[in-house]
């Protein structure tokens, strides 16, 4: 059950004002069937009221939505082997997960096909309009090696926005220290370790504001 995933969506999906709860925890959702159309998985999570015109969904990030980029990359994060894919019809597709990313519970809520991993694509290919996923597993990481260099890079800029995306979602970056390579690699180095998740927190914080 790819319960993170759903998890991911309702964070999606909260900013756009379509869901609404109280202080009561909610139950969690069972994950829909693999091959739902829209107005079906618009009813299973409630938003049959819902009314949303998304034209395209491009994505970047790391392995939290990598869609199989890492599949034609010279890098040992890959995830085209089993057990990886069991639940997204048995086949790996370089997902690192069992089954669809939170990218791909978004795409078929907005009635659109999962964006490829653009790394498999030909540049003519690369000409659709539905949207793009450019997203590489250990991405992440990045985060932690910018702090090497003092500053983020300056190529964070409005270049996207100058393109013409107008809706952004960005998901919180997760304690690092608590990535089973961390805890394996830098084991009874705490003060790193906990270097580490200050450096989520300060991003995050940043993020919120």
């Amino acid at each position: 059950m790819n319960y993170a995933s759903l998890c991911f969506l309702a964070l999606f999906l909260l900013p756009l004002g379509l869901i609404y709860t109280d202080s009561k925890p909610l139950p969690p959702l069972p994950v829909p069937p693999f091959n739902i159309p829209q107005a079906e998985i618009c009813r299973y999570l409630g938003l049959d009221y819902c009314s949303i015109n998304l034209p395209a969904l491009y994505v970047v990030g790391d392995s939290i939505v990598d869609a199989g980029n890492n599949n034609y990359l010279d890098t040992a994060s890959k995830a085209n082997y089993a057990p990886y894919g069991i639940d997204f019809g048995g086949v790996a597709t370089g997902r690192p997960t069992n089954g669809r990313t939170f990218v791909d519970f978004i795409a078929q809520v907005v009635g659109l096909p999962f964006p490829p991993p653009v790394m498999g694509l030909s540049e003519s290919q690369r000409n659709i309009t539905t949207g793009l996923n450019y997203g590489s597993s250990s991405g992440g990481n990045d985060l932690v090696l910018y702090w090497q260099f003092g500053k983020l890079p300056e190529q964070f800029s409005t270049a996207i926005y100058e393109l013409g995306a107008r809706k952004f979602v960005v998901n919180n970056a997760f304690p690092f220290r608590c990535q089973p390579v961390n805890l394996h690699q830098k084991a009874n180095k705490t003060s790193v370790l906990e270097d580490m998740n200050e450096r989520a927190a300060l991003f995050n914080g940043f993020a919120s504001t």
